[in-house]
């Protein structure tokens, strides 16, 4: 995003009435695995909640929304094991998302703003451990199951049923034998079906 995409889309999250489930607020935590879990947790509600984005943002005032910047540098901030930050989330998202991490100034403040994919593949962990937002707070998907099957489906893409698909230059010889002999055999025992 350029630094005035970021501002506008700064705005736009600090006009919300309060956090959502795919938009959270810091000041300075910085902790390198709290971060990583958020990413799972947001990524996983974004699309609960249909969007394509969600959003970390240091540097806004929980609550009044208000800019107070961050001291937080993730370009400069390592994972565990000294690896730089970025490599070492990425390294244990899986399946991987893609996450941006800006670092820019608004209203004189430093910001750092992460946008992370919605999960649209399966549900994204960290650490083999899946999160999920419920109204502000991050629990362990596992202790939502109504919320992990839903997202599933959504991840899942909708049911195809391929009975009702014509293919092209088909024949009964690429059917399964024990697809047609299953029905053949019920037909005959109940003497509706006629062999040649």
């Amino acid at each position: 995003m350029t630094p005035e995409q970021l501002i506008e889309k700064l705005d736009e999250l600090r006009a919300l009435p309060h956090e959502t489930e795919w938009a959270e607020f810091k000041h300075n935590n910085s902790d390198p695995q709290m971060i990583g879990e958020y990413l799972s947790a947001i990524s996983n509600a974004a699309a609960l909640e249909g969007q394509p984005f969600g959003y970390i943002v240091w540097g806004i005032e929980d609550g009044t929304h208000n800019v107070v910047g961050t001291s937080f540098r993730p370009r400069n901030q390592k994972g565990v094991g000294n690896e730089d930050l970025e490599p070492w989330l990425n390294k244990l998202l899986a399946p991987k998302v893609n996450f941006h991490i800006s670092e820019f100034e608004a209203r004189g403040r430093q910001m750092v703003m992460f946008e992370v994919q919605a999960a649209n593949t399966a549900p994204v962990a960290f650490h083999c451990r899946r999160y999920v937002r419920v109204g502000s707070h991050k629990k362990p998907l596992s202790e939502h199951p109504e919320r992990e099957r839903r997202l599933w489906e959504i991840v899942s893409g909708p049911a195809i049923d391929w009975s009702a698909e014509i293919c092209e230059g088909a024949s009964i010889g690429d059917l399964d034998p024990n697809a047609i002999s299953f029905p053949t055999y019920r037909l005959l025992a109940r003497g509706e079906f006629e062999s040649e």
